[in-house]
């Protein structure tokens, strides 16, 4: 997963800038000899200053070279150190590109750390003023409450003539860790495949992803990583909806990172008086070791962090209904009202009408040729009569072009898209923000409705206004309408899970992981897998999977369970033709739904192991856990497991002091047992030769 690219020099040279005074070039230090130099002394502090929350200070100093930087981080219940800067993060050509660093012979005022209190954070600011009449800003969030910080930098060009700006950074850092870390944890783009590379040692990994935030070209990434030791982990996560790239290295207890916005994902000309915010790059250090409350600690921050910001809807996992693989465009009033007519056994809490039912983009109204006047609305109505939330599908980021022109306002050059038959809008110069509120006023007013899904490209590698200005408009876009819209759930498709990060996980409420077109069994296969990898990173309320066309499987109850059960682990969407489902398939459907809501119950505390699908290994599964830690539910999939076998299944997250009754869901068999039994000896599971799935609820046994 490597990429050559230029961006922040991480110890590449021996270039040295001194704040208040000239400093020439230094003669060659032996390598090892600069290593354990730096080690030992680190830079030399001056001006330090204290950022502290109720949970973690961070001690902020400036080095001797002017460069602001964490000097380090402490438990302030035990006083425990998580990390000490290390000095090897190299100078400020890992900050600034090479065009505007200062030459050798020129000098500028050392930063000075600035605390405050804004409303939700505690923030650190310090500034440089460089010869080349570039600002640099280093910023760092500390949340209020609990462990998680926010580091960005911004830029701001205060010269009288316009300023290029090659690549851009978000941070770069050494820190010492209380022990080596035993790894380095990752997950790809789309598949969601956890990966992972041993750091007791030495450990390189890059990262990257191109032009979105999740995407899988060239083997791209996911914007989060996390780095465990006997210390406890570091969670990283990335606030950005483009392209990135990060570089994470580790040897003995050193770790050091730097992640930047490389120059095809930059693109930026600031302004004469013009500034900038880069990307955040979130950082939560824990005290645990397993990734069960580790991940329960880092997920609980987000979450409360992501209300506080932007509000929106409570977490929640509706069973929504949408039509797109069941007719794809195709969709009319008499598919829709047969669907209405159909649905009210399944209980949907959602009704979302996809692509297919707008006459041009643009202007966003019922194609006239399928719908008369008033008629979709009416149609969204009766849903929303029925118990389903009503919502609708668009992609306001394109216009439709006029008697063959390309209209004003778009991408430079010209980005068509014939799914939409639009082009795409330059969202920096067209004033994204009030045309997407516009927008979403429009459409909530006209239909009346309380989900919106977003979709299909946004961002073109060759707009005008450049990656990094297009990509803050969007996300500017994105957080005006979540804050104006409070009661919107919004979801996240954006082309089947090509923006995924903490940006639009924080503002949005389910995001689609991949888009699956199929409904056999590799397609039901690819949900287990695609939900268990994100689960790790993807709050269990936004990883939204799909079981399609229901009806092509009437014959085959076990698969159907299967299925269904395969998009039960976060959100469930169903996109069938229901009125062509039959009595005895309903029946089955109709369970898993009640099981389903049963599960819901227990998975909304946010707790849970997970058994990564791995080949050779018979099963896959996901258990939670619910309130107290004295209520569990496991979902087990088989995955190349053989004919007929019996596995452990471990609940290792049950309070160990009570006895609880299991019940198999698809037998209604009960089975007393310790919790300590369960955490340590594990539930028997049975499979048959036939069975591809099962569902256990674990209770409190009665006294």
């Amino acid at each position: 997963m490597k990429r050559a690219s230029v961006g922040p020099r991480f110890l590449r040279d021996s270039r040295c800038w001194k704040a208040g005074s000239v400093l020439h070039r230094a003669r060659p230090v032996a390598p090892a000899v600069f290593f354990v130099a730096l080690l030992m002394f680190g830079a030399l502090p001056a001006k330090a200053t204290d950022l502290a929350n109720d949970t973690i200070r961070l001690d902020l100093e400036t080095t001797s070279e002017g460069i602001p930087t964490i000097a380090s981080a402490t438990w302030k219940a035990s006083g425990k150190q998580i990390f000490a800067d290390a000095g090897l993060a190299g100078d400020l050509a890992s900050w600034v590109p090479d065009s505007l660093l200062p030459a050798q012979n020129q000098t500028f005022d050392p930063a000075v750390w600035s605390i405050s209190s804004a409303d939700k954070f505690i923030v650190a600011k310090a500034s440089l003023s460089l010869p080349s009449s570039l600002k640099v800003t280093w910023v760092i969030e500390l949340a209020k409450s609990g462990s998680l910080f926010r580091l960005h930098v911004d830029y701001e060009n205060t010269r009288k003539k316009r300023m290029p700006v090659q690549w851009f950074p978000a941070w770069s850092a050494s820190w010492t860790v209380p022990a080596n870390p035993d790894q380095i944890r990752w997950w790809d783009a789309l598949a969601y495949t956890p990966e992972q590379k041993p750091a007791n040692k030495k450990a390189n990994v890059s990262l990257f992803s191109h032009l979105y935030s999740s995407a899988a070209r060239d083997g791209g990434s996911l914007p989060y990583w996390v780095v465990d030791g006997a210390w406890g982990k570091l969670y990283f996560g990335l606030s950005w909806s483009g392209g990135w790239q990060a570089q994470i290295n580790s040897k003995r207890s050193i770790l050091r990172f730097s992640v930047s916005l490389p120059p095809e994902e930059t693109e930026l000309v600031l302004d004469p008086g013009e500034s900038v915010e880069g990307p955040r790059l979130v950082v939560t250090p824990t005290v645990h070791t397993d990734n069960l409350s580790g991940r329960r600690s880092w997920m609980f921050q987000r979450s409360q962090l992501g209300n506080q910001l932007y509000g929106g809807p409570a977490p929640a996992f509706p069973l929504a209904y949408n039509h797109w693989y069941a007719v794809r465009t195709d969709v009319d009033p008499v598919f829709l009202r047969n669907q209405i007519q159909a649905m009210g056994p399944y209980g949907f809490d959602a009704f979302i009408v996809d692509a297919g039912w707008y006459d041009s983009a643009g202007d966003w109204l019922p194609d006239p040729s399928k719908f008369q006047p008033g008629e979709l609305e009416s149609i969204l109505r009766s849903a929303k009569s029925a118990g389903a939330t009503p919502g609708l599908w668009s992609a306001p980021q394109y216009v439709l072009g006029q008697n063959n022109q390309a209209p004003a306002g778009i991408s430079d050059p010209g980005s068509f898209n014939p799914l939409v038959d639009g082009y795409l809008l330059d969202l920096w110069k067209g004033d994204y923000k009030t045309h997407l509120l516009d927008h979403i006023q429009t459409l909530t007013q006209r239909f009346s409705i309380g989900w919106w899904k977003y979709d299909q490209p946004i961002f073109d590698a060759d707009a005008g206004s450049g990656a990094m200005r297009t990509v803050l408009a969007f996300q500017t876009a994105l957080r005006s309408v979540r804050r104006a819209n409070p009661n919107l759930i919004i979801e996240n498709c954006q082309d089947g899970g090509h923006i995924i990060n903490e940006q639009t996980l924080l503002t949005t409420q389910h995001s689609w992981l991949l888009d699956v077109p199929g409904n056999d069994l590799p397609d039901a296969r690819s949900n287990i897998q695609v939900a268990l990898g994100a689960l790790e990173t993807v709050f269990p309320w936004a990883a939204y999977r799909w079981t399609n066309n229901l009806d092509q499987h009437q014959d085959d109850d076990e698969f159907t369970r299967y299925y269904c059960r395969s998009a039960m682990a976060g959100v469930w969407g169903i996109s069938s033709d229901l009125s062509k489902i039959g009595d005895h398939q309903r029946s089955v459907v109709l369970k898993e739904i009640q099981n389903y809501r049963r599960l819901n119950g227990i998975k909304k505390y946010d707790q849970y192991d997970i058994v990564q699908p791995a080949d050779g290994a018979n099963l896959a599964s996901v258990t939670y856990y619910g309130k107290k830690n004295q209520e569990a539910s496991a979902i087990v999939y088989r995955w190349s497991g053989k004919d007929a076998f019996t596995q452990a299944i471990w609940f290792k997250g049950l309070d160990k002091s009570i006895s609880y009754v299991i019940t198999d869901a698809d037998t209604g068999v009960q089975t007393t047992m310790s919790g300590q039994d369960l955490s340590k000896q594990g539930y028997s599971q049975s499979f048959s030769s036939g069975q591809l799935s099962a569902l256990l609820f674990v209770e409190p046994a009665t006294q």
